[in-house]
């Protein structure tokens, strides 16, 4: 009974030859596509890693919230890393260097005028690296040691507030008094790094 079989399938692929080796060719070339797509896909898979991992090094974490002062005087901080957190983050495998960052909105007043404006703290190395290439229309950069100095972006100086910012200008920010020791020049949507606001 199975040698019948047998010799029936031999006869039929005789008789039937052409349309066989089509069915055998479309097998194979199904194979080979699926292993071409996924080739392909384990290629492209690896290029865009390494692409990425060239361009940059860093990692951000944002943790959101912020510290805002409300016109009533009342503020709230959001959350933040801790000295904890940050010493569990160094002991992670890879991490070569950590440095924090601190943004949100507080209550600002300039010459009789109070408004909300954007906050962002750093560490001065942190600062130099990020905006050290930055222009300023006038003023220095912040340096270690100095107690309640900042420095303020273009539209903060010019457009915040009826009249200009300059350098020496006292603002006081939730009610402490801070002197502007710097002003970013403009520096416009397209910047990477703009201080515009800051």
């Amino acid at each position: 009974m199975f040698r019948d079989h047998v010799k029936l399938a031999f006869k039929n692929l005789r008789h039937r030859i052409t349309r066989s080796f089509l069915t055998l060719l479309g097998i194979a070339i199904g194979i080979m596509a699926i292993i071409s797509l996924m080739a392909l896909g384990e290629g492209m898979q690896q290029a865009i890693t390494g692409e990425l991992s060239s361009l940059s090094d860093s990692i951000i974490v944002s943790i959101g919230g912020g510290v805002f002062s409300s016109f009533s005087g009342s503020s709230s901080v959001g959350e933040y890393l801790t000295e904890r957190d940050i010493t569990d983050i160094e002991r992670i495998q890879g991490i070569k260097d950590i440095s924090t960052q601190l943004s949100g909105s507080a209550l600002a007043e300039y010459n009789g005028e109070t408004t909300i404006v954007s906050l962002t703290g750093m560490d001065i190395n942190v600062m130099m690296i990020q905006f050290g290439s930055t222009s300023l229309e006038a003023g220095s950069f912040l340096v270690d040691g100095e107690q309640n100095n900042i420095m303020v972006g273009y539209s903060i100086a010019h457009e915040t507030f009826d009249h200009d910012i300059t350098v020496g200008s006292r603002i006081k920010i939730s009610g402490e008094k801070f002197f502007v020791t710097g002003i970013f020049a403009y520096q416009g949507i397209g910047s990477l790094t703009s201080a515009d606001s800051i």
